[in-house]
Protein backbone atom coordinates (compact mmCIF):
# COMPACT_ATOMS: atom_id res chain seq x y z
CA UNK A 1 0.00 0.00 0.00
CA UNK A 2 2.54 2.54 0.94
CA UNK A 3 4.67 1.73 -2.62
CA UNK A 4 1.30 2.62 -4.22
CA UNK A 5 1.21 5.63 -2.41
CA UNK A 6 4.58 6.49 -3.36
CA UNK A 7 4.20 5.92 -6.75
CA UNK A 8 1.01 7.87 -6.94
CA UNK A 9 3.14 11.01 -5.24
CA UNK A 10 6.42 10.54 -7.70
CA UNK A 11 3.65 10.31 -10.69
CA UNK A 12 1.64 13.19 -9.65
CA UNK A 13 4.70 15.20 -8.73
CA UNK A 14 5.95 14.20 -12.24
CA UNK A 15 3.02 16.23 -13.58
CA UNK A 16 3.02 18.71 -11.67
CA UNK A 17 6.65 19.31 -12.82
CA UNK A 18 5.71 19.24 -15.70
CA UNK A 19 3.18 21.64 -15.58
CA UNK A 20 5.57 24.44 -14.73
CA UNK A 21 7.65 23.95 -17.03
CA UNK A 22 5.20 24.11 -19.70
CA UNK A 23 4.92 27.81 -19.48
CA UNK A 24 8.58 28.44 -20.04
CA UNK A 25 8.56 26.18 -22.50
CA UNK A 26 6.07 27.95 -24.35
CA UNK A 27 7.95 31.50 -23.70
CA UNK A 28 11.31 30.21 -24.83
CA UNK A 29 9.96 29.35 -28.25
CA UNK A 30 7.69 33.12 -28.87
CA UNK A 31 9.79 36.30 -30.26
CA UNK A 32 10.94 38.72 -27.60
CA UNK A 33 10.06 42.33 -28.76
CA UNK A 34 12.70 44.43 -27.28
CA UNK A 35 12.52 47.76 -28.59
CA UNK A 36 10.20 49.64 -30.57
CA UNK A 37 11.41 53.45 -32.56
CA UNK A 38 9.91 55.73 -34.62
CA UNK A 39 11.56 58.15 -37.10
CA UNK A 40 9.62 60.93 -39.08
CA UNK A 41 10.25 62.15 -42.41
CA UNK A 42 8.84 64.38 -44.61
CA UNK A 43 5.57 63.13 -45.27
CA UNK A 44 6.04 59.61 -43.64
CA UNK A 45 7.20 57.48 -40.43
CA UNK A 46 9.11 55.08 -39.87
CA UNK A 47 8.20 52.31 -37.24
CA UNK A 48 10.87 49.65 -36.29
CA UNK A 49 10.11 46.91 -33.97
CA UNK A 50 13.12 45.39 -32.77
CA UNK A 51 13.65 41.68 -32.39
CA UNK A 52 15.48 38.74 -31.00
CA UNK A 53 14.32 36.27 -34.02
CA UNK A 54 12.32 36.38 -37.20
CA UNK A 55 8.15 36.61 -36.51
CA UNK A 56 5.12 36.21 -38.36
CA UNK A 57 3.02 39.11 -39.04
CA UNK A 58 0.26 40.79 -40.42
CA UNK A 59 0.01 44.88 -41.28
CA UNK A 60 -3.29 46.43 -42.70
CA UNK A 61 -5.46 49.40 -42.13
CA UNK A 62 -8.83 50.37 -40.52
CA UNK A 63 -10.77 53.25 -41.15
CA UNK A 64 -13.35 55.51 -38.64
CA UNK A 65 -11.32 56.25 -36.90
CA UNK A 66 -8.26 56.01 -39.33
CA UNK A 67 -6.09 53.02 -37.71
CA UNK A 68 -2.94 50.73 -38.97
CA UNK A 69 -2.85 47.51 -36.87
CA UNK A 70 0.29 45.46 -36.66
CA UNK A 71 -0.49 41.73 -35.70
CA UNK A 72 2.49 40.14 -34.37
CA UNK A 73 2.47 35.77 -33.50
CA UNK A 74 4.05 34.28 -31.09
CA UNK A 75 5.84 37.63 -29.05
CA UNK A 76 6.41 38.84 -26.18
CA UNK A 77 5.73 42.72 -25.90
CA UNK A 78 8.42 44.27 -23.24
CA UNK A 79 7.69 48.10 -24.49
CA UNK A 80 6.56 50.45 -22.78
CA UNK A 81 4.65 52.58 -25.68
CA UNK A 82 4.02 55.64 -23.59
CA UNK A 83 7.38 56.36 -23.07
CA UNK A 84 7.38 55.97 -27.37
CA UNK A 85 7.89 59.96 -28.74
CA UNK A 86 5.04 60.55 -31.62
CA UNK A 87 6.13 64.33 -31.64
CA UNK A 88 6.77 64.85 -36.15
CA UNK A 89 4.84 62.07 -37.01
CA UNK A 90 1.48 61.86 -38.60
CA UNK A 91 0.87 59.28 -35.52
CA UNK A 92 -1.62 60.33 -32.90
CA UNK A 93 -1.92 57.52 -30.74
CA UNK A 94 -0.27 54.17 -30.21
CA UNK A 95 -1.88 51.31 -27.83
CA UNK A 96 -1.26 47.89 -27.41
CA UNK A 97 -3.27 44.73 -26.14
CA UNK A 98 -2.64 41.18 -25.98
CA UNK A 99 -5.14 38.82 -28.53
CA UNK A 100 -4.20 35.45 -26.58
CA UNK A 101 -1.36 34.28 -24.41
CA UNK A 102 0.99 34.52 -27.20
CA UNK A 103 -0.42 37.20 -30.17
CA UNK A 104 0.39 41.01 -29.76
CA UNK A 105 -2.04 43.49 -31.46
CA UNK A 106 -0.49 47.29 -31.67
CA UNK A 107 -2.57 49.74 -33.22
CA UNK A 108 -1.37 52.87 -34.51
CA UNK A 109 -4.43 55.78 -34.73
CA UNK A 110 -3.53 58.40 -37.32
CA UNK A 111 -5.19 61.50 -38.62
CA UNK A 112 -5.27 60.60 -42.18
CA UNK A 113 -5.62 57.47 -43.99
CA UNK A 114 -2.18 56.21 -44.58
CA UNK A 115 -0.49 53.35 -46.49
CA UNK A 116 1.64 50.50 -44.74
CA UNK A 117 4.87 49.00 -46.51
CA UNK A 118 6.28 46.29 -44.54
CA UNK A 119 9.20 44.47 -44.59
CA UNK A 120 11.27 42.29 -42.34
CA UNK A 121 15.06 42.52 -42.21
CA UNK A 122 17.58 40.07 -40.87
CA UNK A 123 20.58 40.88 -38.54
CA UNK A 124 23.40 43.06 -39.48
CA UNK A 125 26.83 44.48 -37.62
CA UNK A 126 24.68 46.75 -35.62
CA UNK A 127 21.21 45.38 -35.66
CA UNK A 128 19.36 42.02 -35.07
CA UNK A 129 16.13 41.04 -36.74
CA UNK A 130 13.53 43.93 -37.44
CA UNK A 131 10.29 44.61 -38.24
CA UNK A 132 10.32 47.88 -40.86
CA UNK A 133 6.53 49.64 -41.01
CA UNK A 134 6.79 52.47 -43.32
CA UNK A 135 3.25 54.66 -42.65
CA UNK A 136 2.85 56.86 -45.97
CA UNK A 137 -0.36 59.35 -46.84
CA UNK A 138 -1.46 58.21 -50.13
CA UNK A 139 -0.27 61.66 -52.09
CA UNK A 140 3.03 60.90 -50.71
CA UNK A 141 3.72 56.96 -51.73
CA UNK A 142 7.16 57.03 -52.72
CA UNK A 143 10.27 58.83 -51.22
CA UNK A 144 11.13 60.59 -54.48
CA UNK A 145 7.47 61.64 -54.92
CA UNK A 146 7.76 63.23 -51.46
CA UNK A 147 10.60 65.19 -52.43
CA UNK A 148 9.38 66.23 -55.74
CA UNK A 149 6.13 68.07 -53.87
CA UNK A 150 8.27 69.05 -50.86
CA UNK A 151 10.48 70.72 -53.59
CA UNK A 152 7.33 72.24 -55.38
CA UNK A 153 6.22 73.51 -51.79
CA UNK A 154 9.40 75.56 -51.68
CA UNK A 155 9.13 76.99 -55.54
CA UNK A 156 12.18 74.44 -56.52
CA UNK A 157 12.36 73.45 -59.99
CA UNK A 158 11.77 69.76 -60.99
CA UNK A 159 11.22 67.45 -63.76
CA UNK A 160 7.63 67.82 -63.46
CA UNK A 161 7.25 71.25 -62.23
CA UNK A 162 9.81 73.99 -64.38
CA UNK A 163 8.75 77.17 -62.66
CA UNK A 164 12.24 77.93 -61.20
CA UNK A 165 10.59 80.83 -59.18
CA UNK A 166 13.25 80.26 -56.31
CA UNK A 167 15.78 81.85 -58.23
CA UNK A 168 17.42 85.35 -58.41
CA UNK A 169 15.99 88.14 -60.31
CA UNK A 170 19.41 88.40 -62.31
CA UNK A 171 19.35 84.94 -63.45
CA UNK A 172 15.92 85.08 -64.73
CA UNK A 173 16.41 88.23 -66.70
CA UNK A 174 19.30 86.30 -68.67
CA UNK A 175 17.88 83.20 -69.47
CA UNK A 176 20.31 81.47 -68.00
CA UNK A 177 19.57 79.18 -64.31
CA UNK A 178 21.45 78.33 -61.76
CA UNK A 179 24.50 75.32 -61.06
CA UNK A 180 22.23 73.08 -58.81
CA UNK A 181 24.06 71.43 -56.75
CA UNK A 182 22.55 68.32 -54.41
CA UNK A 183 24.06 68.29 -51.29
CA UNK A 184 23.82 64.37 -49.53
CA UNK A 185 24.03 64.08 -45.71
CA UNK A 186 25.36 60.32 -45.08
CA UNK A 187 23.35 57.73 -42.96
CA UNK A 188 20.65 59.16 -41.03
CA UNK A 189 17.78 57.28 -39.13
CA UNK A 190 18.43 54.13 -38.25
CA UNK A 191 21.91 54.38 -39.55
CA UNK A 192 24.31 56.27 -37.47
CA UNK A 193 27.66 55.84 -39.07
CA UNK A 194 30.86 55.58 -37.74
CA UNK A 195 30.68 56.63 -33.86
CA UNK A 196 33.60 58.63 -32.19
CA UNK A 197 35.08 57.71 -28.49
CA UNK A 198 32.60 60.90 -27.20
CA UNK A 199 29.52 59.86 -28.94
CA UNK A 200 29.74 61.82 -32.04
CA UNK A 201 27.47 60.20 -34.68
CA UNK A 202 28.57 60.46 -38.49
CA UNK A 203 25.04 61.18 -39.47
CA UNK A 204 24.89 64.31 -36.98
CA UNK A 205 28.42 66.03 -38.16
CA UNK A 206 27.38 64.89 -42.07
CA UNK A 207 23.48 66.91 -42.14
CA UNK A 208 25.17 70.09 -40.05
CA UNK A 209 28.08 70.50 -42.67
CA UNK A 210 25.35 69.39 -45.20
CA UNK A 211 23.53 72.46 -44.04
CA UNK A 212 26.20 74.99 -43.84
CA UNK A 213 27.46 73.98 -47.48
CA UNK A 214 24.06 74.55 -48.32
CA UNK A 215 23.64 78.05 -47.05
CA UNK A 216 27.21 78.71 -48.78
CA UNK A 217 25.78 77.73 -51.75
CA UNK A 218 22.90 79.86 -51.73
CA UNK A 219 24.64 82.92 -50.63
CA UNK A 220 26.19 83.02 -54.04
CA UNK A 221 24.94 84.10 -57.17
CA UNK A 222 24.93 81.70 -60.08
CA UNK A 223 24.26 78.57 -57.33
CA UNK A 224 21.03 76.64 -56.16
CA UNK A 225 21.93 73.98 -53.15
CA UNK A 226 19.48 71.70 -51.54
CA UNK A 227 19.38 68.90 -49.30
CA UNK A 228 18.82 65.29 -50.42
CA UNK A 229 18.03 64.57 -46.28
CA UNK A 230 16.79 67.91 -44.18
CA UNK A 231 16.70 65.46 -40.89
CA UNK A 232 17.18 62.34 -39.13
CA UNK A 233 15.43 59.79 -40.98
CA UNK A 234 17.14 57.19 -43.66
CA UNK A 235 16.96 57.58 -47.17
CA UNK A 236 18.26 54.35 -49.69
CA UNK A 237 21.48 54.87 -51.65
CA UNK A 238 19.59 54.77 -55.18
CA UNK A 239 16.83 57.30 -54.22
CA UNK A 240 19.50 59.94 -52.77
CA UNK A 241 20.55 59.60 -56.49
CA UNK A 242 17.17 59.45 -57.99
CA UNK A 243 16.28 62.60 -55.92
CA UNK A 244 19.23 64.30 -57.16
CA UNK A 245 17.86 63.50 -61.15
CA UNK A 246 15.00 65.05 -60.08
CA UNK A 247 15.75 68.22 -59.60
CA UNK A 248 18.36 67.93 -62.77
CA UNK A 249 21.16 68.91 -60.30
CA UNK A 250 24.86 69.37 -62.27
CA UNK A 251 27.31 68.34 -59.56
CA UNK A 252 26.30 65.41 -56.08
CA UNK A 253 28.37 66.03 -53.28
CA UNK A 254 27.68 63.21 -50.56
CA UNK A 255 28.96 64.07 -47.43
CA UNK A 256 30.81 61.80 -44.45
CA UNK A 257 32.97 61.32 -41.58
CA UNK A 258 34.37 57.97 -41.46
CA UNK A 259 36.27 56.03 -38.34
CA UNK A 260 39.54 53.54 -38.76
CA UNK A 261 40.28 50.84 -36.50
CA UNK A 262 43.47 52.74 -35.85
CA UNK A 263 42.90 56.16 -33.66
CA UNK A 264 45.94 57.67 -35.04
CA UNK A 265 44.40 57.94 -38.93
CA UNK A 266 43.39 61.38 -39.88
CA UNK A 267 42.63 63.43 -42.71
CA UNK A 268 40.06 64.40 -45.53
CA UNK A 269 39.67 62.61 -48.93
CA UNK A 270 37.97 63.04 -52.15
CA UNK A 271 36.30 59.76 -54.06
CA UNK A 272 34.86 59.35 -57.18
CA UNK A 273 33.30 56.32 -58.38
CA UNK A 274 35.27 53.40 -60.14
CA UNK A 275 34.20 50.86 -62.64
CA UNK A 276 37.07 48.77 -62.04
CA UNK A 277 39.07 47.94 -58.71
CA UNK A 278 39.71 50.34 -55.86
CA UNK A 279 42.40 53.15 -55.68
CA UNK A 280 43.17 51.48 -52.49
CA UNK A 281 42.65 48.50 -50.21
CA UNK A 282 41.19 51.20 -47.28
CA UNK A 283 39.36 52.94 -50.26
CA UNK A 284 37.78 49.30 -50.87
CA UNK A 285 36.47 48.63 -47.79
CA UNK A 286 35.47 52.29 -47.07
CA UNK A 287 33.42 51.48 -50.55
CA UNK A 288 32.26 48.28 -49.27
CA UNK A 289 30.78 49.79 -45.92
CA UNK A 290 29.31 52.38 -47.18
CA UNK A 291 27.10 50.10 -49.07
CA UNK A 292 26.21 48.19 -46.72
CA UNK A 293 24.03 51.51 -45.38
CA UNK A 294 20.99 50.19 -46.96
CA UNK A 295 21.46 47.18 -44.46
CA UNK A 296 21.64 48.86 -41.57
CA UNK A 297 19.17 51.97 -42.50
CA UNK A 298 16.28 49.84 -43.68
CA UNK A 299 15.23 49.39 -47.55
CA UNK A 300 13.33 46.29 -48.47
CA UNK A 301 15.22 44.62 -51.54
CA UNK A 302 12.16 42.96 -52.35
CA UNK A 303 11.74 45.29 -55.99
CA UNK A 304 14.12 43.25 -58.48
CA UNK A 305 12.83 45.48 -61.07
CA UNK A 306 15.91 47.51 -59.93
CA UNK A 307 18.17 45.32 -61.05
CA UNK A 308 17.95 46.21 -64.82
CA UNK A 309 17.86 49.95 -63.95
CA UNK A 310 21.04 50.00 -61.85
CA UNK A 311 23.31 47.83 -64.50
CA UNK A 312 21.79 50.91 -67.17
CA UNK A 313 22.69 53.11 -64.51
CA UNK A 314 26.15 52.25 -64.18
CA UNK A 315 26.75 51.82 -67.80
CA UNK A 316 25.68 55.09 -68.48
CA UNK A 317 27.76 56.54 -65.24
CA UNK A 318 31.07 56.20 -67.34
CA UNK A 319 30.15 59.63 -69.28
CA UNK A 320 30.85 61.39 -66.29
CA UNK A 321 33.53 59.73 -65.09
CA UNK A 322 36.26 62.89 -66.31
CA UNK A 323 33.26 65.45 -64.73
CA UNK A 324 33.70 63.72 -61.61
CA UNK A 325 37.55 63.92 -61.36
CA UNK A 326 37.64 67.09 -62.50
CA UNK A 327 35.50 68.64 -59.50
CA UNK A 328 36.50 66.13 -57.03
CA UNK A 329 40.14 67.55 -57.84
CA UNK A 330 38.98 71.38 -57.78
CA UNK A 331 37.11 69.83 -53.96
CA UNK A 332 40.60 68.51 -52.72
CA UNK A 333 43.05 70.88 -53.09
CA UNK A 334 40.73 73.55 -51.19
CA UNK A 335 40.02 71.01 -48.27
CA UNK A 336 44.15 71.03 -48.28
CA UNK A 337 43.65 74.23 -47.34
CA UNK A 338 42.03 74.14 -44.28
CA UNK A 339 42.65 70.36 -42.91
CA UNK A 340 45.29 67.40 -43.37
CA UNK A 341 44.45 65.55 -46.36
CA UNK A 342 44.78 61.40 -45.91
CA UNK A 343 45.41 60.98 -49.55
CA UNK A 344 46.62 63.79 -51.76
CA UNK A 345 44.86 62.65 -54.92
CA UNK A 346 41.50 61.71 -55.79
CA UNK A 347 40.30 58.23 -54.77
CA UNK A 348 37.89 55.64 -56.47
CA UNK A 349 36.01 53.23 -55.26
CA UNK A 350 32.35 51.44 -56.53
CA UNK A 351 30.01 53.88 -53.98
CA UNK A 352 26.94 53.37 -54.84
CA UNK A 353 25.58 56.55 -54.00
CA UNK A 354 27.93 58.02 -56.58
CA UNK A 355 26.75 55.74 -59.42
CA UNK A 356 24.38 58.85 -61.28
CA UNK A 357 24.17 58.34 -65.09
CA UNK A 358 23.69 62.37 -65.79
CA UNK A 359 25.84 64.28 -63.00
CA UNK A 360 29.17 64.09 -62.01
CA UNK A 361 28.86 62.48 -58.40
CA UNK A 362 31.78 62.67 -55.18
CA UNK A 363 31.57 61.38 -52.01
CA UNK A 364 33.58 64.30 -49.45
CA UNK A 365 35.46 62.35 -46.21
CA UNK A 366 35.71 65.20 -43.92
CA UNK A 367 37.71 63.39 -41.41
CA UNK A 368 38.08 60.69 -39.09
CA UNK A 369 36.09 60.44 -36.47
CA UNK A 370 37.32 57.86 -34.92
CA UNK A 371 41.04 60.03 -34.20
CA UNK A 372 39.89 62.25 -30.87
CA UNK A 373 41.09 65.55 -32.39
CA UNK A 374 39.29 64.93 -35.43
CA UNK A 375 36.44 64.11 -33.36
CA UNK A 376 36.26 67.63 -31.61
CA UNK A 377 37.29 69.31 -34.55
CA UNK A 378 34.17 68.16 -36.62
CA UNK A 379 32.00 68.74 -34.10
CA UNK A 380 32.96 72.48 -33.93
CA UNK A 381 30.41 74.75 -35.64
CA UNK A 382 33.51 76.95 -36.13
CA UNK A 383 34.85 73.99 -38.35
CA UNK A 384 32.40 72.63 -40.30
CA UNK A 385 31.36 76.06 -41.80
CA UNK A 386 35.32 76.40 -42.44
CA UNK A 387 34.82 72.72 -44.55
CA UNK A 388 31.78 73.91 -46.09
CA UNK A 389 33.39 76.88 -47.10
CA UNK A 390 36.05 75.19 -48.81
CA UNK A 391 33.98 72.76 -50.16
CA UNK A 392 32.13 75.93 -51.86
CA UNK A 393 35.18 77.10 -53.15
CA UNK A 394 36.41 73.81 -54.56
CA UNK A 395 32.95 73.73 -56.54
CA UNK A 396 33.15 77.20 -57.81
CA UNK A 397 36.55 77.04 -59.44
CA UNK A 398 35.28 73.91 -61.25
CA UNK A 399 32.30 75.19 -62.44
CA UNK A 400 34.50 78.37 -63.42
CA UNK A 401 34.88 77.45 -66.80
CA UNK A 402 31.32 75.87 -67.35
CA UNK A 403 28.59 77.62 -69.53
CA UNK A 404 25.59 78.59 -68.28
CA UNK A 405 22.30 76.27 -68.37
CA UNK A 406 20.19 77.63 -70.08
CA UNK A 407 16.22 78.05 -69.10
CA UNK A 408 13.32 76.90 -70.91
CA UNK A 409 11.56 80.01 -72.36
CA UNK A 410 8.43 78.73 -70.96
CA UNK A 411 9.18 78.98 -67.46
CA UNK A 412 11.25 82.22 -68.01
CA UNK A 413 9.82 84.86 -65.65
CA UNK A 414 8.50 88.37 -67.42
CA UNK A 415 11.28 91.13 -66.66
CA UNK A 416 8.25 93.39 -66.70
CA UNK A 417 7.22 92.13 -63.33
CA UNK A 418 6.20 94.40 -60.86
CA UNK A 419 7.83 95.00 -57.24
CA UNK A 420 4.91 93.65 -54.92
CA UNK A 421 3.98 95.53 -51.99
CA UNK A 422 4.24 94.15 -48.06
CA UNK A 423 5.48 94.69 -44.85
CA UNK A 424 8.35 94.65 -43.62
CA UNK A 425 10.10 92.41 -40.67
CA UNK A 426 13.03 92.31 -38.65
CA UNK A 427 13.82 88.60 -37.73
CA UNK A 428 15.22 87.45 -34.52
CA UNK A 429 17.64 85.13 -32.72
CA UNK A 430 16.25 81.65 -33.71
CA UNK A 431 13.89 82.90 -36.66
CA UNK A 432 14.22 80.34 -40.07
CA UNK A 433 12.73 81.38 -43.23
CA UNK A 434 10.22 78.37 -42.44
CA UNK A 435 9.15 79.92 -39.05
CA UNK A 436 9.00 83.48 -40.48
CA UNK A 437 6.38 82.56 -43.44
CA UNK A 438 4.61 80.15 -41.13
CA UNK A 439 4.00 83.30 -38.66
CA UNK A 440 2.72 85.39 -41.84
CA UNK A 441 0.78 82.70 -43.22
CA UNK A 442 2.83 83.45 -46.67
CA UNK A 443 5.25 80.97 -48.64
CA UNK A 444 8.73 80.50 -48.55
CA UNK A 445 8.53 80.76 -52.34
CA UNK A 446 7.12 84.58 -51.80
CA UNK A 447 9.51 85.65 -49.06
CA UNK A 448 12.72 84.43 -51.36
CA UNK A 449 11.50 86.67 -54.35
CA UNK A 450 10.07 89.71 -53.14
CA UNK A 451 13.61 89.64 -50.50
CA UNK A 452 15.16 88.48 -53.67
CA UNK A 453 16.64 85.64 -51.73
CA UNK A 454 19.61 83.50 -52.80
CA UNK A 455 19.65 81.17 -49.95
CA UNK A 456 17.06 80.06 -46.93
CA UNK A 457 19.58 81.06 -44.23
CA UNK A 458 18.60 84.38 -43.01
CA UNK A 459 20.70 86.67 -39.97
CA UNK A 460 19.10 88.23 -36.74
CA UNK A 461 18.31 91.75 -37.50
CA UNK A 462 17.81 91.18 -41.12
CA UNK A 463 15.04 93.58 -42.48
CA UNK A 464 12.84 91.13 -44.61
CA UNK A 465 9.47 92.14 -46.84
CA UNK A 466 6.50 90.23 -45.65
CA UNK A 467 4.34 90.64 -48.82
CA UNK A 468 0.34 91.10 -48.74
CA UNK A 469 -0.49 91.61 -52.19
CA UNK A 470 1.42 90.02 -55.55
CA UNK A 471 0.40 92.04 -58.40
Amino acid sequence: MSNNLFGKFFKNFGFFCVWLLLPSITYASMADVKGLRIWPSPGSTRVVFDLNKSVQYKVYTLTSPNRVVVDLQDVQFNVNVKQVALRNTNINNLRVGKQDNKNTRIVFETATLLKPNSFLLTPNEKYGYRLVVDLESSEKQSILALFDLDQIKNGAPTQNNKKYVGQSMSAVNSNSRDFIIAIDAGHGGEDPGAIGHLGTREKDVALKIARELKCIINNNRGFRGFLIRDGDYYIGLRDRMQRARTQNADLFISIHADAFTSPRVVGSSVFILSKGGASSEAARRLAEKENRADLVGGVSLGNKGNILASVLLDLSQTANEDASLESASHVLRSLGQVTTLHKRYVERAGFAVLKAPDMPSILIETGFISNPNSEKALRSVGHQRQIARNIMAGVQRYFATKPKRVMPTAVAMSKSQPKPQGLYYIVKKGDTLGLVANKHKVSIQSLRLVNKLNRDCIMAQQKLIIPTKLN
